[in-house]
């Protein structure tokens, strides 16, 4: 049985927690329901529990403080967070901790349901130890620089011993969208699901590691080539759901080494899963790359080349529709460069930005008047993980001189912020509508757009969505019938409870008690 620790500082909740749950059905046992970070503490020091569910603002010590102590004490102690709407930025500090998973407030019973059983089964899975054994002994076979296998994991021969095995590499393409871009609720479901589908590769028998924040190594073994073919067809499978599903803001990478038929060799295969998720650059993400297809350029047989960036001068264009027709143009020579031309397109795009400052030396035009801070700009190519986006990126920056110097010839923005205004009328239903979405459709980068957008309509653009969706559900909860639930849809938030306090907290009410007063008068 689950020996669970319940930690919540708000006394309503925790009771309703402690009497509202048969926890005998998911096989918990409640050793304690406490109401401060100390006591919770003091708990975990004596009890050891298996399970902790904890609220991350309490007194004494935060659910990220007890999170961090249980992890301390022991890896296999299941921490689950209870998270308010605004409490995005801990949840992404526990997820480093290994949270296993995050319960929205106010609490949803089918959500705490749902999360219970994956709670149920990560538990069970923690009872076998191999494969935490498994996953020591690969970290080793890995990392390791000598042929020689290491004696602490010559058991694993035993397991590894005539199959067929593969290293692969999982990634969360664009890491920094997944924690800055978009709505809470499309960054926490991308993450939510993102681990979920680690969980599901564990259950179904390969070894998982993490590699990083947002990436993780993984071992696929089989007694045959045929087998490790159809295990690898279900693992992209699996990607390719995730990576069409609407409600998640980014995409997942799956980079593959060759099949092997020595385990020892497990380095090599590392290597080669990373030399192929390097092509990510030239391929796109979202995409399954696998070292076959790229090992002509990873072994240096395919010469990168590519020229020199040229474009015409943004100061002379007849007008903005030419824009798009210039990036094709530059987007179709990056797609053209042989080999793995990452480096050498990231040299070209810096290279253009050095001759375009010189050029708007000419025009008294220095890149400090457009950009806040030029030196970013070499950040982000540098940091860019794929052509299309660097595409897009080259687009922003010469699409923001091309209108500062028409803010200088007309002293006004070109209708750009009605651009804006109204795609976001027409799109406030899509719950995933963000800031960089409509800056990338009016061609801007978000810094940028955010500027200018709030200097033209006294709004940031939150606050700007916030209230459109506000009016648009108070006009359907005076006017109409519909349930609360098809309200929340219909103004751009899936979760209803997330909708009705975001209701509350700016209009003062609860949507019903909303509607109710508006019907009253």
């Amino acid at each position: 049985m689950i020996r669970m620790l319940l930690c919540d500082d708000d006394e309503v909740i925790l009771e309703g927690i402690c009497e509202c749950i048969d926890w005998q059905s998911y096989d918990i046992e409640l050793i304690a329901a406490v109401n401060n970070g100390k006591k919770a503490m003091q708990i975990l020091e004596q009890e050891s529990p298996d399970l902790i569910l904890t609220d991350i603002r309490m007194p004494y010590y935060t659910g990220l403080d007890i999170a961090w102590a249980a992890k301390q004490k022991s890896a296999d102690i299941i921490v689950v967070i209870l998270s308010g709407y605004n409490d995005f930025e801990y949840a992404r500090k526990a997820i480093k901790m290994g949270v296993l998973d995050f319960i929205s407030k106010p609490i949803d019973l089918d959500e705490l349901d749902h999360v219970l059983r994956k709670v149920t089964e990560q538990w069970k899975n923690q009872q076998y130890s191999r494969h935490r054994d498994m996953r020591d002994g690969f970290a080793r076979l890995i990392n390791r620089a000598e042929e020689a296998l290491p004696e602490d994991v010559t058991w694993m021969s035993e397991i590894f011993e005539n199959r067929i095995v593969c290293v692969l590499i999982l990634e969360l393409d664009e890491f920094q969208l997944v924690m800055y871009g978009g709505s809470e609720e499309t960054r926490y479901e991308t993450i939510k699901d993102y681990r979920e589908l680690s969980a599901l590769f564990h259950k179904q028998g390969i070894i998982v590691m993490e590699r990083s924040e947002y990436s993780m190594f993984l071992c696929c073994y089989r007694e045959s080539a045929s087998d490790l073919e159809l295990q690898l067809g279900m693992m992209r499978q699996h990607v390719r759901m995730f990576n069409e599903a609407e409600c998640h803001i980014t995409k997942i990478t799956l980079a593959c080494s060759k099949l092997s038929e020595d385990f020892q060799k497990m380095n090599l295969l590392k290597n080669q899963a990373e030399d192929a998720l390097r092509f990510k650059f030239i391929k796109g993400i979202g995409q399954t790359i696998r070292y076959d297809d790229i090992e002509v350029y990873a072994c240096g047989q395919g010469q990168a080349v590519m020229g020199e960036l040229s474009l015409p001068s943004p100061m002379k264009l007849a007008g903005r529709e030419e824009i798009p027709k210039i990036m094709e143009k530059i987007r179709q020579k990056f797609k053209s460069a042989e080999g793995n031309a990452e480096f050498a397109i990231r040299l070209s795009a810096g290279n253009w930005i050095i001759r375009l400052s010189q050029e708007l030396a000419e025009y008294h035009i220095d890149l400090t008047d457009i950009f806040e801070r030029p030196t970013d700009i070499y950040d982000r190519i540098s940091s860019i993980s794929d052509v299309e986006n660097m595409v897009a990126y080259i687009g922003q920056i010469y699409t923001e001189i091309y209108a500062y110097v028409e803010k200088k010839k007309n002293g006004k923005y070109i209708d750009v912020i009605s651009l804006a205004t109204k795609y976001i009328r027409e799109n406030y239903k899509k719950n995933t509508l963000s800031i960089s979405e409509v800056a990338e459709y009016v061609n801007m980068s978000v810094g940028y757009f955010s500027l200018i957008f709030h200097n033209e309509t006294g709004d940031t653009f939150s606050d700007y969505l916030l209230k459109l969706r506000m009016d648009k559900a108070c006009e359907l909860l005076e006017h109409t019938n519909m349930k609360l639930l098809e309200i929340s849809w219909a103004v751009g938030y899936e979760n209803a409870n997330y909708f009705s306090t975001v209701f509350k907290k700016v209009m003062g009410v609860t949507p019903s008690a909303y509607r109710h007063g508006a019907r009253s008068e």
